[in-house]
């Protein structure tokens, strides 16, 4: 007698089997697999986000300081182009930062902000704060404008900012005397550098 073939048929395997319900059941995860999958993704997820989020935060306080650094060396470089002093004013408080410069005469003279396509209005992320801004003379703050001053022979006020993302702190160091810019982690990038160098 033949045996209909909606009964008996062959397994993946191809071994006999009745029914496809059967077959079907022997293939297909457990609820305790799925379950110790999910468990599994789940620690793996916990380790490695937040070492990419630290990474990440890292590698935007690094662009930030850069970004800070570069606009530094630029204004300097364009004080002495142009033999006209400008400054660089800092907005703590906002996060912003742009070059101007003293137009007008006398009562008029007043500053505006420097046009060029490569000294534009620079941003630090929200996730960015600034923990010090420091002068020469000592002289500490955390809130309010800041003007750093950049002089035709090449020479500025000078200042340090520490630029912090969690527990990572980066400074830019703008010398008085040399008008150099450095940049570098907070803990080995000092103001005790000789400031008497020939600059960059």
């Amino acid at each position: 007698m033949r045996t209909p073939t909606s009964v008996t048929g062959k397994d993946c395997c191809g071994a006999r089997c009745v029914g496809l319900p059967t077959c079907r059941a022997r293939t297909a995860f457990t609820l305790v697999e799925l379950l110790v999958s999910l468990a599994l993704l789940a620690v793996a997820a916990g380790i490695i986000v937040p070492r990419m989020s630290r990474s990440m935060g890292r590698s935007e306080l690094r662009e930030t300081t850069g970004q800070f650094a570069y606009t530094a060396k630029a204004a300097r470089q364009y004080a002495m182009a142009r033999r006209q002093a400008c400054t660089m004013e800092i907005d703590l408080d906002h996060g912003t930062y742009a070059v101007t410069e003293l137009h007008g005469t006398g009562k008029e003279r007043a500053s505006q902000l420097t046009q060029t396509s490569w000294l534009k209005i620079g941003r630090w992320p929200g996730s960015i704060r600034v923990s010090a801004y420091q002068t020469p003379d000592g002289l500490m703050a955390m809130t309010g404008i800041q003007r750093l001053s950049f002089l035709p022979d090449g020479t500025t006020s000078g200042a340090s900012i520490r630029f912090v993302h969690e527990t990572d702190e980066y400074q830019v160091i703008v010398h008085p005397h040399s008008g150099q810019v450095v940049l570098g982690d907070a803990t080995t990038t000092t103001f005790a550098e000789d400031q008497y160098d020939l600059g960059d």
